[in-house]
């Protein structure tokens, strides 16, 4: 069953995501928003967008799904653990293993520095677009941590070679290079960002709706493995989460 299908007894109250949905049907936008006063402010975002795909919130039976907001400051290089708490890790694949079972595209757009959890994010949509300032960042080595998504998910799209080399070092891509290497479909100048996103729309909606859910279904397949794997890495970060507690 589509988990976005489904229908809702009462209003759904979220701060960290905002909901809008064209009265057409034809698309729902879900936009990450900062969340002030959150002890950690990336599991608060990370369980309130769990909570609208889960849920399902008004207008996300949409024929297509935007995500924005990947790259609000919020995104910003993560110096802080991000799994310490021994759920937050197995929640995070939960939620990119639900956007990807959604039988309809989800549209990821990137603005600015992209790391952390918007970086995971990102690599669970189906297509990307991104202005030409993003930059894309693997810093969770940094503190001493690597996310199940990315090296699980970011092999997939860019190699174990310069994931591994990513995830090892660091690394920060450029926008260009981030699209050379394939994490990004599309990159185009900032101003033009919000109309390339709405001519990708325009043009997934003139095609069928079952052929694109048939599509995302077998391209999906490929990625179940992934998931597998990054459950398995989850699993180990709560252990050393736990472990420290």
């Amino acid at each position: 069953m589509d988990p976005t299908s489904r229908t809702h007894d009462a209003p759904m109250e979220v701060r960290g995501v905002a909901v809008e949905t064209r009265p057409d049907g034809t698309r729902t936008t879900l936009t990450l928003l900062p969340t002030e006063g959150a002890e950690f402010p990336e599991r608060a975002v990370r369980r309130d967008l769990t909570a609208v795909v889960r849920r399902g919130a008004p207008g996300l039976g949409a024929r297509i799904l935007v995500l924005r907001g990947l790259g609000t400051p919020q995104s910003a290089e993560a110096a802080a653990p991000r799994f310490k708490h021994p759920a937050d890790a197995a929640e995070l694949v939960a939620l990119c293993r639900r956007l990807e079972e959604i039988p309809r595209p989800v549209i990821g757009v990137a603005d600015g520095r992209v790391s952390g959890l918007h970086l995971d994010l990102l690599l669970a949509c189906d297509l990307s677009i991104a202005s030409s300032r993003a930059t894309f960042a693997f810093g969770e080595i940094l503190s001493g941590e690597v996310s199940p998504l990315l090296v699980t998910r970011a092999i997939g799209l860019l190699g174990r070679r310069v994931a591994g080399y990513l995830a090892a070092t660091g690394g920060e891509l450029d926008a260009a290079t981030a699209l050379a290497l394939g994490l990004l479909n599309e990159v185009v100048p900032r101003d033009q960002l919000d109309a390339r996103v709405d001519a990708l729309v325009e043009k997934l909606n003139r095609r069928p709706p079952r052929g694109l859910a048939v599509t995302k279904r077998m391209v999906a397949k490929s990625a179940n493995a992934d998931y597998v794997t990054a459950e398995e890495i989850g699993r180990a970060l709560a252990y050393r989460a736990e472990a420290k507690r």
